[in-house]
This record gives structure tokens, sequence and C-alpha cells, in this order.
């Protein structure tokens, strides 16, 4: 990769300014859907030269409703030279059950803080539709107009249906044995239905 001509006034002094701001340039997911989840993350940085890159020091993983958000933490206390590099790491991290996505942040620790999101991307690792996990079965489940209707079993027990956007934010809310759940007024796209028993099954709102 060509390094862009990136050197600032103050480095042509002779002068080294501290780090500012990251850019979360390239994923290259390398995993099979549904997979454990497997990418190599390539971020930015308008300061750092070469080898001397900030690195990733760490990530963790907090798995959401059906997001896991991935948390990429990269240390940039210090001074850098102002030219530009690129960092890049592999992250490997088998999800929890039922994740349909992966939000990946970046994030800065300077001098031991860590301050908030820098970049952020949101990776849809589970297109099948169908069950989430293996001990889960999916009911008979379609949609009909302006409802998502569902086979209602004889001893549907208690437990509510969510319904989540591509995003992962949860937009429906119903009991299971309704047997259906309105989806007018929901704009169009992909969503996410899923059972208490943690079935997940994908539809699309033309």
């Amino acid at each position: 990769m060509e390094l862009p001509l990136r050197i600032s006034a103050a480095l042509c002094l002779g002068f080294a300014i501290s780090a500012s701001a990251q850019e979360l340039e390239g994923i290259q997911v390398t995993s099979p859907p549904c997979e454990p989840f497997t990418a190599n993350v390539t971020v930015f940085f308008p300061f750092g030269f070469g080898q001397n890159c900030p690195a990733l020091t760490g990530y963790t993983v907090q798995p959401g409703d059906v997001t896991a958000f991935i948390d990429l933490y990269y240390d940039v206390s210090g001074i850098w030279m102002q030219v530009g590099c690129w960092s890049t790491a592999t992250v490997d991290e088998e999800l929890p059950p039922g994740m349909m996505m992966v939000n990946l942040r970046t994030h800065q620790i300077m001098d031991g803080d860590t301050s908030a999101v820098i970049a952020d991307t949101v990776l849809n690792v589970c297109t099948i539709t169908g069950i989430a996990d293996g001990n889960s079965s999916l009911p008979a489940a379609w949609v009909q107009g302006d409802e998502l209707r569902w086979q209602v079993p004889e001893n549907p027990g208690s437990g509510k249906l969510h319904i989540f956007a591509y995003t992962g934010q949860a937009v429906r809310t119903t009991d299971t044995e309704a047997g259906s759940c309105r989806i007018d007024g929901l704009a169009p796209g992909c969503y996410f239905a899923r059972w208490p028993n943690g079935a997940t099954l994908r539809f699309f709102r033309p």
C-alpha cells in the first residue's frame, strides 16, 4: 500500500505532535457465515510512520440482543511523527449464540484513559434465515400483509417475541402466545424476529 503524503508543517520544522484521531479503513472477514468470527481489521492513523504505528492493545466482546459489540483499543499515548501509518490486527472470537451482526468499534487509549468511540461499522455475520443456535427450534412463521405470524404451540408458556432492525435496535415486542405481531410502520429493510428460546427468523419488509 502506497503511503500518502501527509507530512505536516510541524514535522518539517522538526517537531512531532500528539496523537489525535484514527480511521477504520478496512475489514476482511475470513470466517464463513454463522461460524466463529475471524477478521483482519486495518486502522489508519494520521500519525506514526512505518513500523512505528499504534498496535492493537486488546479487544472486548459484549453481546447485545442480536448484535455483538467488539471494542478494539489502540494505545496512542506519547508523541508520534505526523506522517501516517496503517495498523492491521486479527480478531478471532466465538460469538454468543443468536448473534446475527457484529458492531466493530475502535477506541484510543491516551495516557491510560480510554476515549469515546472513534470509528465504528456494523457487519452482518449470520445471514441464514432460521435457527439461531443448535438447541432452538423455529416455529412455522410467515409475513402476511402488515403482520408477522407464527404457529403457536399447544403449550406456549410465557415469553416475549422481539423484532429487531438490521442495526440491532428493538422495534417491536409482543407475547409469543399472540401468534402475530403488526409490522406496519416499519421502514423497508431487513428485520429479525427472535423467540424466547433463541430461535431467530430473518424477514424482509418491502
